[in-house]
């Protein structure tokens, strides 16, 4: 008994090893007015006030790359207005080292968000692996997902000024520049009144101290860009976000390029504090995947979504704003929509991509892999927990239900054929004798190749009566040879195989006897004999348990992406 149950196993991993192997190898081998941010104020010339003009929305591009931060900013402001438009931010750094530029358009950034990527991917494995079950094919949609995020954005457009560079002994002038009807400067400031003598002197009526934000800035290694607009060009720039958000429009959009070196990316929020209680959307897009330092006061206000495959497109902005390639980059989307008052401190970005993304970075980037993982777990789990149940005598041979588990891989037909030809009971003496004249008399070899074929037969035919409406429906703009190899791989062949392996599985007359003989001691081999209630049982409970297994460990797998 011993012997035989031993040529048994030997036989079985054999008959196993091929479509693992191949399943294996063909699995692996397969391949989401414009200035930004500081603050806008409003110039009264009919007046000795000053008002802070109304932003409505903020958005600032960022490509961080060796050190040096590249910085489009633009800014929506709400209303139409005869007064003059200054704006100011700072920026961490010597003036001799920032660079400065008007721009006539921003960047659109397009991808794939990497959680809604990863869920997607997780969805689709599952419905793959239901499909080996055969059944489950005929309540599984056909449906696509779609797991691009778009965000587009308006062009710029832009204002006269016809200010000129003041004087003023606390202040300097570093660079001045006048483009697209804007004028800039780079400015440093030593002490807050001479920022404010400054201000003044661009025909700001403002009072010393009524800025108090910038005096945090001044006399540190901070420099200024202040730009004016005097004239203000009505028109509507629509900027379209996700697809459950409305359209974000803005009377008008404007925008500055700034680079300047720094150890971690910069962004400032503190000047839009000046705004209260108002909320005023800021949306930072940047380069690459990065961790965002934020502060207490904000961070319920803040999210931080990821992008993978992303494309990059642009009118007019500058060709040393990104120097990678236009598309399968990685960008951050951080939206921070809080309260003005909230922003105590500005906000610094690590260059680095946080720890708790990479599981759903590596399921949205390499799908495969976990579906190969969760496949051979949910094989393994359900062959172990149906063969608990139903075959008693394999409790203490695990390797046995593994192997039967791992057949799954040719779908629900292979796990049948194996479960049958599988011996999960003892064998007695007397049937072993019998058992081994019907080896010798072919029945092993014939069925064996009836096994192959049977396999390859009814997937095939059923795959090929689930399509057969729609090759029916596209016949004529199918050509010629390829509707030819699709009848003969899906219903030619297979036919053939069917008939064929059922042919191979006919007992002689005189081995009759011998067949009665071992069904009445119920010794199903190589398909010889009936098959054993518990062998039923087994093979409903693991495709059962296979579905709803590997159900919760994709939604298992949700929560961690």
């Amino acid at each position: 008994m011993k012997s035989l149950n031993t040529i048994t196993t030997r036989r079985f991993l054999r008959m196993l090893a091929v479509p693992i192997l191949l399943f294996t190898f063909l699995t692996v081998a397969t391949p989401t007015p414009t200035f930004a941010d500081g603050c806008v104020i409003r110039v009264d010339p009919y007046g000795n006030r000053f008002d802070y003009s109304n932003e409505n929305n903020q958005d600032a591009y960022i490509n961080y790359e060796d050190g040096m931060q590249r910085m489009i900013l633009n800014v929506g402001i709400d209303e139409a207005s005869d007064s003059d438009l200054v704006w100011i931010f700072p920026v961490p750094s010597d003036p001799g080292r920032i660079t400065l530029d008007i721009l006539t358009g921003l960047p659109e950034l397009h991808g794939e968000e990497i959680s809604g990527r990863a869920k997607s991917n997780l969805s689709s494995i599952w419905e793959l692996l239901a499909a080996t079950q055969i059944y489950p094919i005929l309540g599984l949609g056909m449906m696509s997902k779609a797991g691009y995020s778009t965000l587009g954005e308006g062009n710029l457009s832009f204002g006269i000024s016809d200010g000129t560079p003041g004087v003023n002994r606390d202040v300097v002038v570093h660079e001045h520049i006048d483009k697209e009807g804007v004028t800039s400067e780079i400015i440093t400031a030593r002490t807050a009144n001479g920022l404010y003598d400054y201000l003044r002197g661009r025909g700001l009526h403002i009072e010393t101290g009524a800025i108090p934000v910038f005096d945090q800035y001044v006399g540190k290694t901070f420099s200024f860009i202040v730009s004016w607009i005097s004239e203000y060009r009505a028109g509507y720039a629509s900027a379209p976000r996700w697809d459950y958000e409305p359209p974000v429009t803005t009377r008008m959009q404007r925008g500055v390029f700034v680079t300047f070196p720094t150890d971690d990316i910069y962004y400032p929020l503190l000047p839009t504090s000046v705004y209260g209680d108002r909320t005023v959307p800021a949306t930072l897009r940047i380069f690459g995947h990065v961790t965002p330092m934020v502060f207490d006061n904000i961070r319920k206000y803040v999210t931080t979504e990821y992008f993978i495959n992303g494309y990059y497109t642009s009118t007019a902005n500058p060709d040393d704003f990104y120097h990678g390639g236009r598309s399968g980059f990685a960008y951050t989307r951080l939206v921070i929509n809080a309260p003005s008052s909230s922003f105590t401190e500005d906000l610094w970005i690590r260059p680095t991509a946080p720890v708790g993304i990479f599981p759903a970075l590596f399921v949205a980037k390499y799908p495969v892999l976990p579906g190969i993982a969760l496949f051979l777990l949910g094989s393994i789990l359900a062959a172990l927990l149906a063969g608990w149940f139903m075959f008693p005598d394999l409790r203490k041979k695990p390797q046995t239900l593994m192997l039967i588990g791992l057949s799954n891989c040719l779908t629900l037909i292979a796990v049948i054929i194996a479960t049958i030809l599988a011996t999960t009971s003892a064998v007695t003496d007397a049937a072993t004798s019998k058992i081994q004249k019907l080896h010798q008399k072919g029945y092993y070899s014939r069925r064996t190749i009836a096994v192959w074929l049977f396999i390859y037969a009814v997937p095939a035919l059923l795959f090929g009566l689930f399509i057969l409406p729609q090759l029916f429906q596209d016949w004529h703009t199918i050509e010629f040879w390829y509707w030819l190899m699709l009848v003969l791989a899906l219903y030619l062949l297979p036919t053939w195989s069917l008939i064929r392996a059922v042919d191979l599985m006919k007992v002689e007359p005189e081995d009759r006897s011998i067949f009665a003989e071992l069904k009445e001691k119920g010794v199903p081999i190589w398909i010889v004999g009936p098959v054993a209630n518990s062998k039923i049982g087994f093979i409903i409970l693991f495709s059962l348990s296979f579905l709803l297994i590997t159900r919760l460990l994709v939604e298992l797998a949700k929560l961690i992406v």
